[in-house]
């Protein structure tokens, strides 16, 4: 951790123009946003033009371009992470050719899913004091916490701050986590409540069934409320109505649902 310390002191005291691309294993990067905890941060996900739309890179790299000072960008490698090889290349590559302002440095902390791409980088003579590589290739662990995220721009902040979720709702690729159709409201409810809905089936309901289910649940946990559901059995529509009060527990969700449907 010393090490990575004095690369970035001496990158921020120092005359280079270019940003230097640090590739960082999980505790090397949450332990040097503690020790440059002071220092300004870019954050990839200040420029996702919408909760579930991507960054808009190239509005980035204009602002980037245009700083000044010593600052850390964080979340890009986050979201890069979710290209394959040659589409994350393409968007890392100006970042390390960016020529920045006078009294300007940018420290770029990237993930160890960006290795291979920034090991290729450093075999450039000209790039290679612009990057910094731990010895061998940082182990990213499984995610395996049970935190739920709406978006990418939700994602990449968790990201940003060491504490990367574990299930996002998105229509984007994501690596390394769980995915949610952001269009299937039965699949949000299956996730959040899993001991009631895996005995369910999805055709039991309409999605716009389901999504009234998920907003009464989410936002009315404690008033009686009831939602018609429409089952489609044998040819033959039926009419279903499912009554939720907060005398009910998650535990008898199921039992509740299955007995009205």
């Amino acid at each position: 951790m010393s090490e990575i310390k004095s690369k970035i002191e001496k990158y921020f005291g120092g005359s280079s123009q270019y940003p230097l691309l640090l590739v960082l294993s999980l505790e090397d990067y949450k332990n040097t946003l503690d020790l440059f905890s002071s220092t300004p941060k870019i954050k990839v996900s200040d420029y996702c033009v919408g909760e579930d739309k991507e960054p808009d890179l190239t509005r980035l790299m204009h602002d980037v371009k245009e700083t000044v000072g010593n600052h850390l960008l964080i979340g890009l490698g986050d979201y890069l992470a979710g290209k394959d090889n040659a589409e994350a290349g393409r968007l890392l590559s100006p970042f390390k050719d960016m020529e920045l302002k006078n009294e300007c440095h940018i420290a770029v902390l990237l993930t160890g899913h960006m290795y291979p791409l920034v090991s290729g980088f450093a075999k450039d003579v000209r790039v290679r004091n612009r990057v910094f590589l731990p010895k061998s290739v940082p182990y990213t662990p499984p995610i395996n916490n049970n935190s739920f995220v709406y978006g990418i721009k939700a994602y990449l902040e968790s990201c940003e701050k060491g504490e990367s979720a574990g299930n996002v709702k998105s229509a984007r690729k994501i690596s390394g986590t769980t995915v949610i159709n952001p269009e299937s409201a039965f699949q949000e409810l299956k996730h959040l409540y899993p001991n009631e809905f895996n005995r369910l089936f999805e055709s039991s309901g309409s999605n716009d069934d389901w999504g009234t289910l998920l907003t009464a649940l989410n936002k009315e946990k404690n008033k009686a409320y009831k939602i018609q559901f429409m089952n489609a059995k044998r040819e033959k529509e039926k009419k279903s109505w499912i009554y939720y009060d907060h005398k009910y527990s998650q535990a008898n969700i199921t039992d509740h649902l299955a007995h009205n449907l």
